[in-house]
Protein backbone atom coordinates (compact mmCIF):
# COMPACT_ATOMS: atom_id res chain seq x y z
CA UNK A 1 0.00 0.00 0.00
CA UNK A 2 2.58 2.24 1.02
CA UNK A 3 4.17 2.02 -2.47
CA UNK A 4 1.04 2.28 -3.76
CA UNK A 5 -0.31 5.36 -2.13
CA UNK A 6 3.25 7.32 -2.41
CA UNK A 7 3.22 6.92 -6.56
CA UNK A 8 -0.30 8.27 -6.58
CA UNK A 9 0.70 10.99 -4.17
CA UNK A 10 3.88 12.20 -6.46
CA UNK A 11 1.98 11.56 -9.43
CA UNK A 12 5.26 9.49 -10.52
CA UNK A 13 5.65 8.29 -14.44
CA UNK A 14 5.28 4.48 -12.46
CA UNK A 15 2.49 2.04 -13.78
CA UNK A 16 2.19 -0.48 -10.77
CA UNK A 17 0.46 -3.72 -11.92
CA UNK A 18 -0.63 -5.17 -8.24
CA UNK A 19 -2.04 -9.35 -8.55
CA UNK A 20 -3.59 -9.69 -5.14
CA UNK A 21 -5.00 -13.08 -4.10
CA UNK A 22 -6.76 -14.34 -1.09
CA UNK A 23 -8.95 -17.74 -0.64
CA UNK A 24 -12.21 -15.74 0.55
CA UNK A 25 -13.55 -12.32 -0.55
CA UNK A 26 -13.42 -11.33 3.01
CA UNK A 27 -9.61 -11.72 3.35
CA UNK A 28 -8.73 -8.59 0.66
CA UNK A 29 -7.18 -6.15 2.59
CA UNK A 30 -7.39 -2.07 1.17
CA UNK A 31 -9.80 -4.28 -1.75
CA UNK A 32 -12.01 -0.70 -2.00
CA UNK A 33 -9.05 1.83 -1.80
CA UNK A 34 -6.94 0.12 -4.26
CA UNK A 35 -10.11 -0.32 -6.92
CA UNK A 36 -10.66 3.37 -6.30
CA UNK A 37 -7.37 4.34 -7.06
CA UNK A 38 -6.93 2.12 -10.36
CA UNK A 39 -10.05 4.10 -11.59
CA UNK A 40 -8.76 7.73 -10.61
CA UNK A 41 -5.46 6.40 -12.40
CA UNK A 42 -6.87 4.99 -15.31
CA UNK A 43 -6.46 7.24 -17.82
CA UNK A 44 -2.96 9.47 -15.56
CA UNK A 45 -0.36 10.40 -17.38
CA UNK A 46 2.01 9.99 -14.36
CA UNK A 47 0.94 7.49 -11.75
CA UNK A 48 -1.29 4.36 -13.17
CA UNK A 49 -2.62 1.51 -10.94
CA UNK A 50 -3.72 -1.45 -12.67
CA UNK A 51 -5.13 -3.47 -10.04
CA UNK A 52 -6.19 -7.68 -10.37
CA UNK A 53 -7.66 -9.33 -7.32
CA UNK A 54 -7.91 -12.99 -7.98
CA UNK A 55 -9.97 -14.97 -5.08
CA UNK A 56 -8.84 -19.24 -5.31
CA UNK A 57 -11.63 -20.84 -3.60
CA UNK A 58 -14.32 -19.76 -6.03
CA UNK A 59 -16.84 -22.64 -5.51
CA UNK A 60 -17.33 -21.96 -1.52
CA UNK A 61 -20.19 -19.72 -0.35
CA UNK A 62 -18.76 -17.32 1.32
CA UNK A 63 -17.26 -16.12 -2.35
CA UNK A 64 -20.97 -16.10 -3.84
CA UNK A 65 -21.42 -13.66 -6.22
CA UNK A 66 -17.47 -13.11 -7.32
CA UNK A 67 -17.13 -11.97 -10.66
CA UNK A 68 -12.97 -11.06 -10.94
CA UNK A 69 -10.22 -13.06 -11.62
CA UNK A 70 -10.26 -16.40 -10.25
CA UNK A 71 -7.02 -19.20 -9.04
CA UNK A 72 -4.44 -19.13 -7.28
CA UNK A 73 -2.93 -15.46 -7.62
CA UNK A 74 0.71 -16.99 -9.12
CA UNK A 75 -1.51 -18.41 -11.77
CA UNK A 76 -1.97 -14.92 -13.33
CA UNK A 77 1.82 -15.63 -13.95
CA UNK A 78 2.42 -19.24 -14.83
CA UNK A 79 2.45 -19.45 -18.40
CA UNK A 80 -0.04 -22.10 -20.07
CA UNK A 81 2.28 -24.67 -22.26
CA UNK A 82 4.43 -21.90 -24.57
CA UNK A 83 1.36 -19.58 -24.80
CA UNK A 84 1.46 -16.54 -22.46
CA UNK A 85 0.45 -16.09 -18.58
CA UNK A 86 -2.70 -15.06 -17.97
CA UNK A 87 -1.81 -11.92 -16.71
CA UNK A 88 0.61 -11.30 -20.18
CA UNK A 89 -3.06 -11.59 -21.70
CA UNK A 90 -4.73 -8.96 -19.43
CA UNK A 91 -1.75 -6.37 -20.46
CA UNK A 92 -1.30 -8.01 -23.49
CA UNK A 93 2.19 -7.20 -23.18
CA UNK A 94 4.92 -9.87 -22.74
CA UNK A 95 6.47 -10.21 -18.53
CA UNK A 96 10.25 -9.58 -19.51
CA UNK A 97 13.26 -8.35 -17.10
CA UNK A 98 13.88 -5.60 -19.53
CA UNK A 99 10.24 -4.31 -19.33
CA UNK A 100 9.06 -5.16 -15.87
CA UNK A 101 10.36 -4.95 -11.69
CA UNK A 102 8.65 -7.70 -9.93
CA UNK A 103 7.64 -7.93 -5.97
CA UNK A 104 6.61 -11.38 -4.92
CA UNK A 105 5.17 -11.89 -1.41
CA UNK A 106 2.96 -14.20 -0.05
CA UNK A 107 3.52 -17.93 1.18
CA UNK A 108 6.19 -20.21 0.84
CA UNK A 109 4.39 -21.85 -1.96
CA UNK A 110 2.71 -19.33 -3.85
CA UNK A 111 6.09 -17.18 -3.46
CA UNK A 112 8.04 -19.72 -4.69
CA UNK A 113 5.89 -20.59 -7.91
CA UNK A 114 5.51 -17.42 -8.46
CA UNK A 115 9.28 -16.59 -8.52
CA UNK A 116 9.61 -20.10 -11.02
CA UNK A 117 7.36 -18.79 -13.65
CA UNK A 118 9.44 -15.60 -13.27
CA UNK A 119 12.65 -16.84 -13.21
CA UNK A 120 11.62 -19.03 -17.37
CA UNK A 121 11.13 -15.90 -18.56
CA UNK A 122 14.69 -14.60 -17.17
CA UNK A 123 13.64 -12.80 -13.92
CA UNK A 124 16.20 -13.02 -11.24
CA UNK A 125 16.31 -12.44 -7.40
CA UNK A 126 19.67 -10.55 -7.19
CA UNK A 127 20.55 -6.99 -6.26
CA UNK A 128 22.10 -5.07 -8.77
CA UNK A 129 21.47 -6.92 -11.62
CA UNK A 130 21.01 -3.72 -13.51
CA UNK A 131 22.80 -0.88 -14.30
CA UNK A 132 21.51 1.25 -11.79
CA UNK A 133 21.61 -0.93 -9.54
CA UNK A 134 17.85 -1.61 -9.33
CA UNK A 135 17.12 -5.70 -9.33
CA UNK A 136 13.95 -7.25 -11.44
CA UNK A 137 12.87 -9.18 -8.88
CA UNK A 138 12.27 -9.17 -5.49
CA UNK A 139 10.83 -12.25 -3.04
CA UNK A 140 9.13 -11.96 0.16
CA UNK A 141 8.29 -15.27 1.88
CA UNK A 142 5.96 -15.85 4.35
CA UNK A 143 6.54 -19.04 5.90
Amino acid sequence: MSYARELQRTNAYRELILCHGVSYVEEFGFRQELAEMARETADNDGFKLLYFPTVSRLGEAANAGWTGQTGRVESLVTRSGEGRSKLEELLDKDLTPEEFFCHVCGYENTERTAETALNERGFMNRRNRRADGSFDLKVESYG
